[in-house]
């Protein structure tokens, strides 16, 4: 191979225009631009950029994703830790440059920038093998004993649906510090939602609970068909009015214990109490609870549907901001404004989609740390060099380790079932809730009884006598004492006024005698003066 320079070639990653002299052109096709080239150089070679792919990949799975800027990083190390040739520039930020990391996204598609949801610990650590396979595995064995169709199989949950939401992205002035859109107010008022839906794909009208305690169906306009409005003072479920719901929703299906059905749910208080799994006990509903913190992975609601109707709720609240301009929307108005989005975005694809997705079609749980990447990785373990010798090879995991939890000792769990999924309507089951639901009433009960006890039963007076006498009994309400004190200050008053006129009384003498002290039949003529002076003044 000829050495030559080209004029600036090799700076640009170009070839040089030749024109049309022929030893140029010969020269310019020798030349190999992929070994030459420094600025389009690839830093690592496609396996090694694989084993970044697959780290980034097993961090996101993690719960642990690395962020643009710290891919970069790793880059910069895992290159180093390699002794492969790296560019000056990494060397001088010790940080792989913006550019290479925008080809990396773009030469490995399973590669994405994506915002994360929070998830909090327990729903982190409890998404492993153990307690989804135990869930698939529970699963399976209802499937085989009763042969569930797919409309036989359904899903319930409750979602908030508050009168004020987050507003969309809008067209706005390009530089405006502030950008603002009209809510009802800053912070709205929460209505609970409860839905039902099967896995072929149909929906049922819902439940409304309104922090309020009492419904006044009279403020309720143009109602969606079907639904059934409740309240609570919290706004929120409880097992009463659960309860309510699961015969609400009994009314529009066919259930019987020789041919039930299946509902899964979750693991809140309402969904477990005992009356709720004596009903479905006895009229054909097998409860069928999620593991607890995994309803983000396993519930088709969550999974699919709930997501997509909020995001179609917050054109609905914007449009009716801009009709009815100056106005609020109140709780009244929030099943109405609910049924465009929830028509459109629980139809028959989606609630079959998400059921597939979660749980219909059972698929395999992979392993967190891609044992088929990890495999590819103990290959290229131990790589050859140029020379023929082997050289060392790190694996990002080896340079940069994902975070790990490590576990000092067993842990004691105080209930054994907890973290599993569980048939609330067997009968080991139900006697648990039968036992925790009767001691909880006896609690109850014990802790009326000692207020009843400690509430003393009259307020005693003392006479002067030093017998005791009953001043006021517990029969009387609030405004016959009010009456009662009331008529009592009147008689004091009464009392203090007349003291004191007796005691104002001016002494007798010659010149006045009050017209009612002189005697009838006086002959005194000064006197019946001023009786007729007095009788005048009176």
């Amino acid at each position: 191979m000829q050495t030559f320079t080209l004029n600036g070639a090799s700076q640009k990653g170009k070839p040089p225009k030749v024109g049309s002299n022929p030893s140029k052109v010969k020269c310019f096709e020798s030349v190999d631009w992929d070994m030459k080239s420094s600025y389009n150089r690839r830093v690592f070679t496609p396996q090694q950029e694989s084993e970044l792919a697959a780290y980034l990949i097993t961090a996101q799975k993690l719960n642990h994703g690395l962020t643009p800027a710290d891919t970069r990083k790793l880059a910069f190390l895992y290159g180093k830790a390699n002794q492969i040739a790296i560019p000056n520039s990494w060397q001088l930020r010790e940080e792989a440059g913006p550019d290479w990391f925008a080809t990396l996204v773009k030469r490995n598609p399973i590669l994405s920038i994506r915002k994360p949801e929070r998830t909090s610990q327990a729903r982190a650590a409890v998404v492993n093998h153990l307690v989804i396979d135990k869930f698939y595995d529970d699963l399976f064995y209802l499937y085989d004993k009763y042969m569930f169709p797919p409309e036989k199989i359904y899903n319930c949950d409750e979602t908030n649906n508050p009168t004020v939401v987050d507003p969309q992205n809008i067209v706005a002035e390009k530089g405006a510090k502030a950008v603002s859109s009209s809510t009802g107010a800053e912070q709205g008022i929460n209505v609970t939602m409860l839905a039902f839906v099967n896995a072929a794909g149909e929906a049922f009208p819902r439940v409304f609970i309104y922090p309020r305690k009492k419904v006044n169906l009279a403020k309720m306009v143009d109602l969606p068909q079907g639904i059934l409005p409740l309240s609570h003072p919290s706004g929120w479920m409880n097992d009463d009015l659960f309860l309510i719901s699961l015969k609400h929703f009994k009314e529009q299906i066919t259930c019987s214990p020789e041919d039930p059905i299946l509902l899964t749910l979750d693991n809140h208080t309402s969904h477990i109490s005992y009356p709720v799994v004596d009903y479905c006990k006895a009229n054909g509903i097998i409860l069928f609870t999620l593991p607890p913190h995994t309803s983000h992975v396993l519930q088709p609601l969550d999974k699919g549907l709930f997501g997509p109707m909020k995001e179609d709720l917050k054109k609905e609240h914007r449009e009716w901001m801009r009709l009815h301009p100056g106005q609020r929307i109140g709780i009244n108005d929030v099943p109405r404004l609910t049924r465009g989005p929830y028509n459109r975005g629980f139809n028959q694809q989606n609630i079959k989609s998400s059921f597939s997705s979660s749980v219909t079609d059972l698929p395999a749980v992979e392993h967190p740390c891609f044992p088929q990447h990890q495999s590819s990785c103990q290959q290229l373990a131990t790589p050859s060099s140029s020379n023929g010798v082997p050289a060392t090879h790190l694996t990002p995991e080896e340079v940069v380790p994902h975070p790990r939890v490590v576990q000092t000792g067993p842990r004691m769990s105080k209930n054994r079932n907890r973290g599993a999924s569980r048939v609330l309507t067997n009968s080991p089951e139900m006697a648990k809730l039968k036992d925790s639901y009767n001691l909880k009433v006896l609690k109850e009960t014990n802790r009326l009884s000692k207020e009843s006890i400690a509430r003393p039963k009259k307020n005693q007076k003392k006479d002067s006598g030093g017998k005791a006498e009953a001043k006021l009994g517990y029969s009387e309400t609030k405004s016959q004492l009010a009456a009662k004190k009331t008529r009592n200050t009147v008689k004091k008053t009464n009392v203090t006024r007349s003291n004191t006129n007796e005691k104002n009384i001016p002494p007798v003498d010659d010149d006045y005698i009050p017209h009612n002290r002189l005697p009838t039949n006086s002959t005194n003529k000064k006197a019946m003066k001023l009786r007729s002076v007095n009788r005048q003044v009176f």
